[in-house]
């Protein structure tokens, strides 16, 4: 691997960020590849990019870079240890935090609040003496504490945010002494629940033991070849990449797509989407926001940028409205100036997929995503998804062509330095797949079923969802935010357990609840449900099915 001192990186070429050597190559190419395809550009050949004109229409890819800790000084970053890791540096200059390389022993983060502050010498143990402001003088902190206020009353106050779960039975959840239907479930397709899939780990245990704690670069057990294998036959990729979880993946990948270029960010993608998106822009990228779905206003903004590396990121199955975006708009916008869509499909994968006259459900069959739903195909787009919803499964991955899945190998902090999913998960994954060929439509058939009564019971009380898909997440917004406190306790109390979403987690105009079906829920469960948003119903104002509800009577 290419290595450089931390000193000398700042007399060198910064491409895409400070302190990382660099190549560059266009990860589409696979004529580029310097994996396989071309040694005058091997990672172990120390050469690297000093023409940034040789970046027009590509990506430029971070290699590893030793060392891989920054010393600094207690105090510096909430004052704990010695260290800090690269990663955490860029996610920390992306919210306001300058990095300054100065002597290997004695370099120090500094906030550019503090910009103005005038260092003497010779005073303290810092370069120019000067003592660093200490976090009750971060107003960026301060500010960010206030746009998460109402997340941390609920916390405290609610008891269906960050509850502990002391019993499970079915889809039903025990909190306290208190039983309830749990309509909050994102286990889509009950494999949770599945005895089949439960009785196999058994065996996987006794032959890997509970957690193979090599990074996968270091070394990885053939499950993950083999599941890694079965997802891309599933759904139909060149190749597909399991990392442990779907924000490590955003945090680490979309950087590496979008090198010093521009990315293209849903006004509705997923906060980790975004999260992933401000690291990028610490390294470098432009982020330009365009309204959710609007692929006209996309477009525009295509036209004005028409060089460097550019990556549309937004969702497939939209986490809160449960809708899904013009796909085949969005992939021919992005072929047609030769961007790259990156599409979450957290919630689509394992519920929709391929439309065929056999069907069961208008979801489609095999659950294999998206991209096939819609028929698409992988050119231009990569897919990320998770096995931890539909699959109930600790692991994520990429779809994505066999030569940036070798480049990620290297490029991509989880690879490199993240423990791996525990082996029973790996487990659960690959004995979900087995029982998604046998009865995966069935499930997926009775979801869709149970979905449709409650989305019909909403139209005939007048309630008004974001959901026009009918697939299973239902959100029910609120007019006032302050509601959100009310309306959870009466659900609580009625025993219905639904997810919270308040501010930040939403905009302020879509903070409510959402209600998860499961192919683990009953009719019984279901028929409860409907029987407490009536009695919301008429509690609430709701003199028109497009106005979000409004609380009638406050006590």
């Amino acid at each position: 691997m290419s290595c450089v001192p931390l000193r000398a990186c700042r007399d060198r070429p910064q491409l895409h960020s400070p302190c990382v050597l660099h190549e560059v190559w266009d990860p589409l190419d696979p004529r580029r590849n310097p994996a396989k395809s071309d040694p005058a550009l091997d990672r172990r050949d120390h050469r690297r990019s000093t023409d940034p004109t040789e970046l027009k229409g590509k990506c430029a890819v971070p290699l590893t870079c030793m060392p891989t800790y920054l010393p600094f000084n207690e105090g510096d970053i909430g004052g704990r240890g010695k260290q800090l890791n690269v990663t955490s540096l860029c996610s920390a200059r992306c919210h306001g935090v300058k990095a300054r390389a100065a002597q290997a022993d004695a370099s120090f983060m500094v906030p550019t609040s503090w910009s103005r502050a005038v260092a003497q010498p010779g005073a303290g143990d810092r370069p120019g003496g000067q003592k660093p402001l200490r976090r009750k003088d971060d107003q960026w902190l301060d500010r960010w504490l206030q746009t998460c206020a109402d997340l941390a009353r609920l916390q405290y106050s609610h008891p269906m945010v960050d509850a502990v779960i002391d019993e499970v039975d079915g889809r039903m959840i025990r909190v306290g002494d208190r039983w309830l239907a749990d309509f909050a479930s994102c286990n889509y397709l009950g494999l949770d629940l599945d005895s089949e899939i439960i009785g196999a780990v058994q065996g996987y245990l006794e032959r890997w033991g509970t957690h193979p704690s090599w990074s996968r670069l270091l070394g990885s057990p053939v499950l993950y070849r083999q599941l890694e294998e079965q997802l891309a036959e599933l759904l139909g990729s060149e190749d597909t990449l399991v990392l442990p979880t779907i924000t490590h993946i955003h945090m680490s990948v979309i950087p590496v797509l979008a090198g010093s270029g521009s990315i293209f960010l849903d006004g509705r993608a997923h906060k980790t989407v975004y999260d992933g998106c401000a690291i990028a822009r610490g390294h470098g990228a432009t982020v330009h926001r365009f309204r959710h779905g609007d692929s006209e206003e996309l477009g525009r903004l295509l036209e004005k940028r028409r060089t460097g590396p550019r990556v549309i990121c937004m969702d497939g199955i939209n986490s809160m409205t449960g809708n899904a975006p013009d796909l085949p708009e969005f992939a021919r916008l992005a072929r047609e100036h030769e961007a790259l869509l990156y599409v979450d499909d957290a919630h689509g994968f394992g519920m929709i997929g391929e439309r065929a006259s056999d069907e069961l459900c208008a979801y489609g069959n095999r659950g294999n995503g998206i991209v096939r739903h819609t028929g698409e195909t992988y050119e231009n787009i990569v897919l990320v998804a998770g096995l931890s919803k539909a699959y109930s499964s600790l692991a994520a991955f990429l779809a994505l062509p066999t030569h940036l899945k070798e480049i990620l190998k290297t490029a991509a902090p989880p690879y490199l330095y993240s423990g791996p999913s525990p082996v029973a998960s790996l487990a659960t994954a690959i004995e979900g797949l087995r029982v998604n060929a046998l009865r995966g439509d069935r499930l997926r058939h009775e979801v869709y079923r149970m979905t449709l009564r409650v989305l019909e019971a909403l139209k005939a009380r007048g309630i008004h969802t974001t959901n026009t898909s009918g697939y299973p997440i239902i959100e029910i917004p609120l007019a006032d935010p302050a509601d959100i406190d009310e309306v959870g306790l009466h659900l609580f109390e009625r025993g219905i357990y639904v997810t919270m979403a308040a501010y930040p987690l939403v905009p302020r105009h879509q903070v409510g609840f959402r209600i998860q079906l499961t192919a683990a829920n009953t009719d019984e469960q279901v028929e409860h449900l409907i029987e407490v948003l009536s009695e919301l119903s008429t509690r609430f104002q709701m003199p028109d099915r497009n106005n979000p509800l409004r609380l009638l009577n406050r006590s």
